[in-house]
């Protein structure tokens, strides 16, 4: 999507995953939803769709153990890794970049806000 808004290319993704549904490699129910997911709408992201969203969540499950195996015999698999890492990112609202702020006060005294109480603190974390 963004290449081609980049390059002024006219792809239109819904047909791409008709188009791919009759590969040989790409076989999956998946491009269907997808398909549906993406004709006539502009999602910024296709995990906008309720449908994708769900289909995700129910597989992120699976997509956990095979990374926790990968890494448990100590083979690579960064995309893996990198997908559920993602999922994860994009379902929590509390992300672990809510620490960011902590530490960043900790090191460099940058203050950060709260959620409990209103305005911007800054802690001494040494006493």
């Amino acid at each position: 999507k963004v290449a081609a808004e980049n390059f002024q290319w006219e792809v239109n993704l819904a047909e791409v995953c008709r188009i791919w549904q009759g590969g040989c490699i790409i076989r999956s129910n998946l491009l269907i939803d997808l398909q549906k997911a993406l004709n006539g709408k502009t999602l910024v992201n296709v995990l906008e769709d309720e449908t994708i969203f769900q289909i995700t969540l129910d597989g992120s499950w699976e997509l956990q153990k095979l990374v926790m195996e990968a890494v448990r015999v100590g083979v690579s698999a960064p995309v893996a890794a990198s997908g559920y890492n993602y999922f994860l990112g994009v379902r929590d609202a509390e992300s672990p970049a809510n620490l960011i702020q902590g530490l960043r006060d900790f090191f460099g005294a940058h203050t950060f806000e709260r959620k409990d109480k209103q305005g911007i603190f800054h802690e001494n974390w040494y006493e």
